[in-house]
């Protein structure tokens, strides 16, 4: 699907809170994969276009007193 046919796709008004922050996310990854000093390739635009999903390092949960601590401790 190209991207041409991804912007035809949005709709003009109100939006639900979900539908706004998947649009705005959308609109970053693809100005971001057009950057080519970006990590974000076209790619991972494509994959969350068809997903709806990012597939970028997945972390685990940390303590906020380990971000805290005095090194060394």
């Amino acid at each position: 699907m190209a991207v041409e046919d991804n912007i035809k796709k949005i709709e003009l008004g109100p939006k639900k809170l979900g539908e706004a922050s998947k649009l705005a996310l959308a609109e970053m990854l693809l100005r971001a994969a057009k950057n080519p000093k970006s990590e974000i390739t076209m790619s991972d635009y494509n994959n969350y276009m068809k997903t709806g999903q990012l597939n970028f390092a997945k972390g685990g949960i940390v303590s906020i007193f380990d971000m805290i601590k005095p090194v060394g401790v």
